[in-house]
């Protein structure tokens, strides 16, 4: 292998982890966000958890650098698999004529936004199972009350695709 190729390899695992992280930093905002509306009480009980004096705030950002992390964690599975997993999603999508109605307009506009949402849904069963376990644990540290599941949970299920998109689009313009 030259320099120039070590230097190529570096450069792409690189932003492959910048997609990944500017990815799981947006979707983790947004799914901080959506539970700051619709489950404040899993914000405040993981903020607790860090610094009972300021809860809220805490707990966001706690919320906020999971997704983030979660994000940067994605950059390894999707770089050994969404290439494999595009693949299939087109030969599915040839095969199939309702496939190919939903997804051939999405994947005419951005393939690797499109897999990388069907990557990140399979991904997202992370999140899904870190929003469910999380709070209850931080709950019975701090003593406080969580309701075991509850609205929240929707910003776990977007988390998936959002990263997965936001990463496919990113390491679309890399290519």
């Amino acid at each position: 292998m030259t320099l120039t190729e070590r230097y190529e390899f570096a450069i792409l695992e690189r932003d492959e982890y910048v997609a990944a992280l500017l990815s799981g930093t947006l979707a983790g905002l947004i799914f901080a966000s959506v539970l700051l509306a619709l489950a404040p009480a899993r914000v405040r009980t993981v903020g607790a958890l860090l610094a009972p004096g300021a809860p809220t705030l805490l707990g966001l950002l706690a919320w906020l650098f999971l997704g983030t992390a979660l994000g940067i964690g994605f950059a390894p599975v999707a770089a050994l698999t969404l290439d494999a997993y595009l693949a299939r999603t087109m030969q599915l999508t040839a095969k199939s004529a309702a496939l190919r109605r939903v997804l051939q307009p999405l994947m005419e506009r951005s393939a690797f936004a499109t897999a990388g949402a069907g990557l990140g849904s399979l991904y997202g069963v992370v999140a899904i199972a870190l929003y469910l376990v999380l709070p209850p644990l931080a709950a019975a540290v701090t003593g406080l009350a969580v309701p075991l599941i509850d609205a929240g949970v929707l910003g776990a299920l977007l988390y998936g695709p959002m990263l997965g998109a936001g990463y496919g689009h990113v390491r679309s313009a890399y290519r």
